[in-house]
């Protein structure tokens, strides 16, 4: 994106912040909607990638509970424990992939063209 085009943007928010200019509703809406579904193809894999992970992950390493009700784990110092270490693995593995989907919300929101390489880019950069 070039400087001019992004100082043209924030100078007329900035416009319509201060009232000299019309902010309308219905076009912001309809540009950030815009925004979204040319994102969507790539973002979502990526989101229910995300959400398996997340659920392949508390499936492997959740305590089995059984029958016990919430007040009984509350109670259980030993299920509390192995709770938090699922919990804190769980949000371990799942904060590269979140990472790289922030990268692309970014790229998209700054109108690049998203890819699934650009994801993977980002997910390497962050292993480094």
């Amino acid at each position: 994106m070039s400087d001019d085009k992004l100082v043209k943007r924030q100078g007329n928010f900035s416009q319509a912040l201060r009232g000299e200019v019309p902010l309308v509703i219905g076009e912001v809406l309809q540009r950030a909607w815009e925004i979204t579904v040319r994102g969507l193809p790539v973002m979502l894999p990526m989101v229910i990638a995300c959400v398996l992970v997340a659920m392949l992950v508390n499936a492997l390493i959740a305590p089995d509970t059984g029958d016990a009700t919430l007040f009984e784990i509350a109670m259980d110092p030993e299920l509390q424990n192995q709770n938090e270490w699922a919990r804190y693995l769980t949000e371990i593995l799942l904060a590269p992939l979140w990472g790289g989907l922030t990268f692309l919300g970014i790229l998209n929101a700054n109108d690049e063209k998203l890819s699934f390489g650009a994801f993977f880019f980002a997910l390497q950069r962050y292993l480094q």
